[in-house]
């Protein structure tokens, strides 16, 4: 069943972004039963990523992929529109250098080295995780609050409205990717920073 023949992640579509084409095919193999469920989970980070440069959920993904069964042209078309025309070629070109291990080594402008301390990065190996402090703005905490209160129908002045029913709930998840002031907290000097110094240039492609 796992004996299909997928592109190269090197082969780029006409977003010129790599892995994009083998990503789709992966999981419309996975819909039909074709490629099991365990298949390729070696490459799962690498797909992650891809979103992530794309701006998209996984969840979101996937959900669309299985549902709707798109041609690649029209996945490459459904990116573009949640992306609002403008695809995010910055990104593109980050991961198209990940994929291609063409990756520029010089230190960057701006780069925080150094961000995270001895302890804290004692405390990333033990626990997995590590809390950071004003990771974004004040004001931009704010915005952010107000956004998810607007998308999810909530008063935060009513706690009674905290926790309705919401399609764009999923558990402690809130379905919505595609907004400027999201991409902003993702591009946060610190947030990037620690990635950056927790796993190299390229971690910071993540979506944290």
């Amino acid at each position: 069943m796992n004996n299909i023949e997928l592109s190269s992640p090197l082969e780029k579509g006409s977003l010129g972004i790599m892995h994009l084409k083998r990503f789709w095919e992966k999981s419309m193999a996975k819909r039909d039963g074709r490629l099991s469920q365990q298949a390729f989970q070696e490459e799962w980070n690498l797909d992650f990523t891809l979103l992530n440069a794309l701006g998209l959920g996984f969840e979101q993904t996937i959900k669309h992929l299985y549902q709707e069964k798109p041609g690649f042209e029209e996945f490459e078309e459904w990116i573009v529109q949640l992306n609002s025309g403008k695809v995010p070629y910055h990104s593109i070109r980050d991961f198209n250098q990940l994929v291609s291990a063409d990756q520029d080594r010089q230190p960057k402008e701006g780069r925080i080295t150094n961000f995270l301390d001895e302890n804290e990065i004692e405390f990333w190996d033990r626990n997995g995780y590590v809390l950071i402090r004003e990771a974004v703005a004040k004001e931009d905490c704010s915005l952010t609050v107000e956004l998810i209160c607007e998308f999810l129908s909530i008063d935060i002045n009513d706690s009674s409205s905290w926790y309705l029913p919401h399609p764009g709930r999923q558990g402690i998840m809130v379905q919505m990717f595609q907004h400027p002031q999201l991409e902003k907290n993702r591009r946060s000097q610190k947030i990037r920073g620690a990635y950056e110094q927790l796993g190299g240039e390229n971690r910071s492609l993540v979506q944290y």
